[in-house]
């Protein structure tokens, strides 16, 4: 009998639950605390000094699309998975377009 003549033992895996609702929770929870750190802030758009688009992937809430806006670059679209940060995203450019999906 050597080790290949072995058979491994039958255990069933147990499927991992994906954890769904973590953003739902963590919206709630933004929203339902008071908070009196919490500030929103507006900045101004620039006009646009060059002549160079830019779509931002993976873009979250917009912090790479503030910087590239400021330096004078025009955000065409926006592309982002996670719900919350799109909602913010759209809130902050609201006349770039934008895509929440896979």
């Amino acid at each position: 009998m050597n080790l290949f003549d072995i058979e491994p033992e039958n255990k069933e895996k147990k499927a991992k639950k994906p954890k769904l609702g973590r953003y739902e929770g963590l919206m709630r929870s933004v929203n339902t605390e008071p908070d009196p750190y919490k500030s929103f802030e507006e900045f101004a758009e620039t006009s646009s000094s060059t002549p160079f688009n830019f779509i931002d992937l993976f873009s979250g809430a917009g912090g790479m699309t503030v910087g590239f806006a400021k330096a004078g670059f025009h955000p065409v679209a926006s592309v982002e998975i996670v719900e919350i940060a799109s909602d913010t995203h759209r809130r902050n450019f609201p006349n770039c377009k934008h895509f929440c999906g896979d």
